[in-house]
C-alpha cells in the first residue's frame, strides 16, 4: 500500500497529515538546497523494511543519484512486508 500524498499516516497509532510526517526528514536539506534520496536498505529481524537516507553537496544530485543506484543495485527492489 503506498500512502497518497494528502493521506494520514498513523506515527504512534495517532493519524499525521503525510506531509509533516515526512518532512521531518527532508527539512534540513530543502532549506540548504542540498539534494537527498531516500531508499529501502534492509529488513529487520522482525521482517520490517528499514532505509537509509543519503545527501549531497549543493548541487551535487548527479553523484548522489549514482550513489543511491549503486546502493540500490546491492539491495535489490523493495519488498513490502508480509500482510501489506
Amino acid at each position: 500500500m503506498i500512502a497518497q500524498p494528502r493521506a494520514n499516516l498513523a506515527v504512534d497509532g495517532q493519524p499525521v497529515p503525510y506531509t509533516l510526517a515526512t518532512s521531518v526528514y527532508t527539512a534540513l536539506f530543502n532549506l540548504t538546497g542540498s539534494p537527498a534520496v531516500a531508499l529501502p536498505l534492509g529488513r529487520s529481524q522482525e521482517g520490517l523494511p528499514f532505509g537509509v537516507q543519503v545527501a549531497s553537496r549543493r548541487w551535487g544530485d548527479m553523484e548522489l543519484l549514482a550513489v543511491a543506484r549503486a546502493l540500490s543495485e546491492l539491495t535489490g527492489p523493495f519488498q513490502p512486508p508480509m500482510g501489506y
